[in-house]
């Protein structure tokens, strides 16, 4: 027996469609069905916290069609994940001494897809670039490009999209669904908009 797509696992984990036998006997008989739950449960996740946070915000969520559109498209691309650290603002460290090392967590990316992180004032993402990839930031206000260095999270500041992208030389999001770039994002909710990330 072969496990369901995913569009019927994704039926499956909401639970509002009506039951469907064969699909829930295709997945428990099958030897991967936990992974294959894991998976689909996951990607609901994600889906979900985007779509909460896409909600009022008309920019993103018509960046947010585009790039599950293109994001379909890479879903088994081969490269080495981009990688960004959430790193704590210093005034965080003080209590460990003027010596102690800031404190860093990897944020989980993958090509073609977009995760959220709530944030706070003062923390930075870390770009650790690699030849061939740039970071593009997008907000209401405006975009850009964020080359080699730190985003800084400030006070009172709304949603950000960061865009890791790989080749090419683009400079906006509709440049990277244009030219169809393999892309990972990264929305950063201010923690009064979305739930700690863990």
């Amino acid at each position: 027996m072969t496990l369901p797509d995913k569009m019927t696992l994704d039926r499956l984990v909401r639970g509002d469609a009506p039951p469907d036998d064969e699909a829930w006997a295709a997945l428990v008989a099958h030897p991967e069905a936990a992974e294959a739950w894991r998976q689909a449960r996951d990607r609901r996740r994600r889906l979900d916290q985007v779509a909460a946070v896409a909600r009022d915000r008309p920019w993103l969520a018509g960046l947010w069609l585009g790039l599950r559109r293109a994001g379909r498209r890479m879903a088994t691309l081969e490269l080495p994940t981009p990688a960004l650290a959430l790193v704590e603002p210093r005034i965080a460290l003080a209590s460990l001494g003027p010596e102690a090392e800031p404190l860093r967590r990897s944020l989980p990316l993958h090509w073609g897809g977009l995760e959220t992180v709530s944030t706070r004032p003062g923390q930075r993402v870390a770009p650790a670039l690699k030849p061939g990839e740039r970071l593009l930031w997008r907000t209401a206000e405006g975009e850009g490009v964020l080359d080699a260095q730190d985003w800084l999270v400030e006070e009172g500041e709304g949603v950000v999209l960061l865009l890791a992208v790989r080749g090419g030389q683009p400079t906006s999001v509709a440049e990277v669904l244009a030219g169809a770039q393999p892309f990972a994002g990264l929305l950063l909710v201010p923690d009064t908009e979305g739930e700690t990330a863990g």
